[in-house]
């Protein structure tokens, strides 16, 4: 499949992720643009390079991150929130979280989703957080389905949340 362009477009994922992660700072205006590329992989790592860059970053890509909020992928999903709810204004707030809250839990997406959403939820700072206190105690705690050892991170995301949020 990666030697497939049609089916991974390989050298497209590779230029974006250099992008985002490089020594030099990109112009956060291509990663609006790249937000609305087919391929998942691009799609996801403009949202790191978002995340990446911050503030300014944000508010260049608002209304794409706002929709990247629907993203197929929920991996694209749980970094365009966590930019917004960390970086951007108070009415992006409820529906970053909303989208961070549906992800954390293993028995909907994955352990592995639910690990990356309960870490952008601690990145997000306890103050953001705080209200979600409840839903986060009501959170499962594993999902059966997926392999065991990756279960007791979502436990352990899950106390440090709570803690977090005391």
């Amino acid at each position: 499949m990666g030697k497939d362009n049609d089916r991974y477009a390989m050298p497209r994922v590779m230029n974006t992720a250099e992008l985002a992660t490089g020594p030099t700072l990109t112009d956060p205006a291509i990663f609006r643009t790249y937000l609305g590329d087919p391929d998942s992989a691009v799609r996801y790592w403009c949202t790191v390079g978002v995340l990446r860059q911050g503030k300014k970053a944000v508010e260049v890509c608002a209304a794409a991150l706002r929709t990247a909020l629907a993203d197929p992928a929920v991996n694209v999903r749980i970094n365009a929130a966590e930019a917004l709810a960390r970086f951007s204004d108070e009415e992006d707030l409820k529906p970053a979280l909303a989208v961070l809250m549906n992800a954390a839990d293993a028995t909907k997406t994955s352990n592995y989703a639910a690990i990356a959403a309960l870490n952008a939820l601690s990145e997000i700072g306890a103050e953001k957080v705080k209200p979600l206190r409840p839903q986060i105690q009501a959170l499962p705690l594993k999902n059966s389905q997926n392999p065991e050892r990756s279960g007791g991170y979502v436990a352990r995301l899950v106390e440090y949340l709570l803690q977090m949020t005391a």
